[in-house]
């Protein structure tokens, strides 16, 4: 049975929940941290062996080297809402109806990158903070 201060606290209680979502939704990740994890499921590898470069304003650049044949890549990334968006580091970004789509949701120290495919298909990779930590870039000031 609702009391009448029920009926007044209980639309309160629903506003504040529904406002909760609206906040941050990276949990306790950065973008640099959200970009190493999105370009390493977009490009189907360990995000451990990319760098975070360099953080220009909202653009995040992370590369990677690999030892076998000495190619050295470099990828730029930005974060729009949910959405992880990347482009190699002087191609066009990866916009199109065409192109898959990476999405993320974190939960605290979780976080999940969703690479959704042209065909609808997804790959969901989860990660940890700790496999992404990422404090300063490697190289400060690399883009600026």
């Amino acid at each position: 049975m609702f009391t009448r201060a029920t009926l007044v606290v209980l639309p309160s209680l629903l506003l504040a929940g529904s406002l909760a979502g609206c906040g941050n939704n990276k949990g306790q990740f950065s973008d640099a941290e959200i970009c190493r994890a999105s370009v390493a499921t977009a490009l189907h590898k360990d995000p451990s062996i990319f760098n975070v470069d360099d953080v220009n304003g909202k653009l995040v650049y992370v590369s990677y080297h690999e030892q076998d044949n000495w190619k050295h890549d470099i990828y730029r990334c930005k974060i729009e809402g949910t959405k992880a968006i990347w482009a190699t580091e002087k191609g066009h970004w990866k916009t199109s109806s065409k192109d898959a789509q990476l999405t993320f949701a974190a939960n605290e120290d979780k976080l999940t990158i969703v690479d959704t495919s042209a065909d609808g298909q997804q790959i969901n990779k989860h990660y940890k903070l700790e496999q992404l930590k990422v404090d300063v870039p490697s190289k400060p000031g690399l883009k600026g």
